[in-house]
This record gives C-alpha cells, sequence and structure tokens, in this order.
C-alpha cells in the first residue's frame, strides 16, 4: 500500500471534518497525494471514461506516480472511447489493487474519503477553482446603457446554479459534485451532448409541490442527501452552451450569445430531453419592451429576468457586462455569525439570525422570514453558524453614532448551500436596482 492510499484510507476512516482536516495538514507536503486531489476535483479537468474497463490482477509494478503521470498522458493525447479503455485497463494491471483503486476513484471524480473543495482549499490555498461560469451584473444605470438592441430577455430562474460537463460530471457554483439525478444523468450522456459544456440551474416541479417545498428538495440534492422520488422531482433549465475545450477558468468561447442558443435549442431538440428544458427567452428591441416582457415574469410570481447581449460571446466571468439582472428585491448574501432564541410562542426555538457581510460593513439581526418548523430545525448553533444565507431587504442604513452599516427590514430566504463566500458591502450595493 503507497503513502498515498494509506493517507486517503486514514481520511475515510476519519468521521469529522476537523479530523479529517487535520489528516491532510499534516501530510500536505506529499505532492502526489495533492496531485490525487487536484485530478480527482478540479471541475475543468475530465477524462470522458463513464464506466471503468475491466483489467486483470494487479501486478505492482508500477507505482502511484507513475499511474497519475499516465493519467495526465491521457488527458493532453485527448485519449477517447477505445483507445481510452485500454489504455486505463493497462495502467491499473501494473498498479498495486490499492492504488489502482486510487485511480479509479480518480477517474470517477470521487476519492470517497468523505471531503469536499472548502476542506482541499484550506489545506492546498486555491488547488480547486470554482467551475468556470458567465454570471450577470447587477442592474444599474451603467449597466443598462452598455445593452445594445435587438437583445434577448430570459427568465430568470428560480432554483440552483449546475454546471454540467456532458456525460460526465454536474458541479454545483462552488465546484461540488451533484449527484443522484439518474434519468437526468442519462440524457445528459447522449452522445450529441459530448464535448459541451451546459450552464443552467435544477428547477423544481411545481406540479409536485409548492416552491418552498421544492426549495428544500433542491438544497437537499446538493447536500446529496435527497431520495430517489425528490431526485425525480427536478429538471434542468438550461440558457448556455460551451464547448468543454473552452471550459477553463479565464477562458473565452468566441461564438456569439445567439449562434449559441441556436446550437442549444438544436442539441436539447435532436437529444429528445425530457428533464432538460430551454430557459424561456424573447427578442426584444429596446429597454421598454425588455421592462414589460421582465414585468411580466414578476407578476406571474418569478424572480426577475437577464438582459442579455445577442453578440457577446461566453467568457469565464462572473460578472459580465453583456449580461444584466433585472430584479425587484434587493438580494444579500450574509454570513451567519451567531443566533438568538425567540421571545413568546418562540421562546426554545430560534428567534432570529446575526449576520454580517464578508468585509465586515454591514452586520444586522434578521428575525422574519422563517417558517415554525425552520425556527425548530435552525435551534441548533452548529447547522448555520459559519454558512452563507439569503435575505432580501428595503434599503442600506447607518447608524449615526457608531457609522455601522446596516439592513432595513431583512427577511430570510434560504441557506446558501451552494456558496461558502458571503457578500462584501460593496457586493451588495453593486446589486442593488435602478431607483
Amino acid at each position: 500500500m503507497s503513502k498515498v492510499s494509506e493517507v486517503l484510507s486514514l481520511v475515510a476512516q476519519e468521521s469529522s471534518k476537523n479530523g479529517k482536516e487535520q489528516i491532510l495538514q499534516d501530510n500536505k507536503n506529499n505532492t502526489t497525494l495533492k496531485l490525487c486531489f487536484e485530478l480527482a476535483y478540479s471541475p475543468t479537468i475530465n477524462f470522458y471514461m463513464k464506466q471503468i474497463p475491466p483489467y486483470l490482477e494487479c501486478t505492482g509494478e508500477s507505482s502511484i506516480e507513475a499511474g497519475l503521470n499516465q493519467l495526465i498522458v491521457m488527458l493532453s493525447e485527448n485519449k477517447r472511447g477505445h483507445a481510452a479503455q485500454e489504455y486505463v485497463s493497462s495502467l491499473l494491471t501494473s498498479l498495486s489493487s490499492e492504488d489502482a483503486e486510487v485511480i479509479i476513484n480518480i477517474l470517477k471524480g470521487d476519492l470517497r474519503c468523505g471531503v469536499g473543495q472548502s476542506t482541499i482549499n484550506k489545506v492546498w490555498k486555491g488547488l480547486i477553482v470554482t467551475p468556470p461560469r458567465h454570471g450577470a451584473v447587477s442592474m444599474s444605470d451603467k449597466a443598462i446603457s452598455k445593452i445594445t438592441y435587438p437583445a434577448a430577455v430570459e427568465l430568470k430562474s428560480d432554483g440552483s446554479y449546475c454546471a454540467t460537463v456532458c456525460g460526465v460530471s454536474m458541479m454545483s457554483r462552488n465546484g461540488n459534485p451533484i449527484t443522484g439525478l439518474d434519468s437526468l444523468e442519462s440524457e445528459l450522456s447522449n452522445p450529441l451532448l459530448e464535448g459541451y459544456v451546459l450552464e443552467g440551474e435544477l428547477v423544481f416541479d411545481l406540479t409536485k409541490g409548492t416552491r418552498e417545498q421544492g426549495n428544500g428538495i433542491i438544497n437537499k440534492i446538493i447536500k446529496g442527501t435527497a431520495t430517489k422520488e425528490e431526485c425525480d422531482s427536478v429538471y434542468y433549465q438550461v440558457w448556455d452552451i460551451i464547448n468543454a475545450v473552452h471550459y477553463t477558468p479565464k477562458g473565452k468561447y468566441h461564438v456569439n450569445n445567439d449562434k449559441r442558443r441556436l446550437l442549444l435549442e438544436e442539441l436539447v431538440t435532436s437529444s429528445n430531453c425530457e428533464k432538460v428544458k430551454l430557459i424561456p427567452r424573447t427578442i426584444v428591441n429596446s429597454l421598454e419592451e425588455a421592462y414589460t416582457v421582465f414585468e411580466g415574469y414578476v407578476r406571474s410570481g418569478f424572480e426577475g429576468a437577464i438582459l442579455k447581449q445577442l453578440k457577446a460571446p461566453w467568457s469565464d466571468n462572473g460578472k459580465p457586462a453583456d449580461c444584466v439582472k433585472m430584479k425587484r428585491k434587493e438580494p444579500a448574501d450574509l454570513e451567519v455569525v451567531g443566533i438568538y432564541e425567540g421571545e413568546g410562542k418562540a421562546e426554545g426555538s430560534l428567534g432570529g439570525l446575526i449576520l454580517e457581510s464578508s468585509c465586515g460593513g454591514i452586520k444586522v439581526n434578521c428575525g422574519s422570514g422563517f417558517s415554525d418548523e425552520q425556527r425548530v430545525n435552525f435551534w441548533n448553533e452548529e447547522i448555520l453558524v459559519g454558512k452563507v444565507v439569503e435575505v432580501e431587504y428595503d434599503s442600506i442604513t447607518q447608524d449615526k453614532k457608531t457609522l455601522q452599516h446596516s439592513l432595513f427590514l431583512p427577511i430570510f430566504k434560504q441557506v446558501r448551500y451552494d456558496k461558502v463566500v458571503a457578500d462584501s458591502k460593496q457586493d451588495i450595493e453593486s446589486k442593488q436596482k435602478l431607483k
């Protein structure tokens, strides 16, 4: 058994998160171990191997280091299909059984030791980057003025962000794998979609329950605790498609938005997907028309819309000027730094959350927006402290004596299981809608 397989076995056997992290900290100078985590969890590294090929009895002739080098060669030579199967079969046979298991887990994208991206990056800072993403800038006069017409208005999906390397993996915003969606994964493994990445959101089917129930189910899917029935209650609402070759940190795909949409429509339709749905989209010729579409979405109970430049390429940019969010309410994602008990009938359960921005520039207590069930379930400091939650508020205020900024009328919306870093005060201000 190699040192790497020994360490991974120890991490898997350790039950506490802190204990797992300590074992990795004690071995952080092991460059081979570090490479295993990088190859397994980096969202832009894909081996395109749906099934592990059969292999002969392990001989132990090669080291784990040699095996990892062969994986890197496999990536550089872009081996696919039968050639890749033969290559991996020979590789696994040359290793010890323990090291072969490590390589298999790398190919599957999960070292099976109960460690996620946040822990990995605490040990090796910045090792696992978040998935590349073409986001949207918050609405402002400056942002709106940069859009030329005709443009596209798309529904702002009410779900949880999901990036999919078709046939390989599905990932949350922070890069954690999303699993258990068997029927959806099957559709996304269609050969027509191979070599492409989709951006979209997992959305709850409202014919199967309320929006509040749906938010809870999607959070369970992100955390990996959903039942099969719950997994079958969501669909994938997509808005963009990228050639996987260009899906890299700071990458750019020089195909304009309108052409990407045509390609997306063609492939989704040709694939006969039932659980993959196109985001609703309307072409508009003026800002006035854009607002009309936006108001229609709001009146129908949706969160808002995204105004998109048709002639813009895709790039890994969280806030590109060519996509503008159109929203009515002011959102903020804040870190829970404490909780406090309720009063009256809420005594013995959660009264509210003590929240802060990442920079400490905004501090606020939030006691509204919780259901009775949430007040009971959240009355456990370890459950929420350190997590990021989404609130909606009316305006930013400032105490005249302390000069501390706060939020007026904050209302709890949901726990952001897909985010690990709260907004800064500047981020929150940049999200504010047109006045």
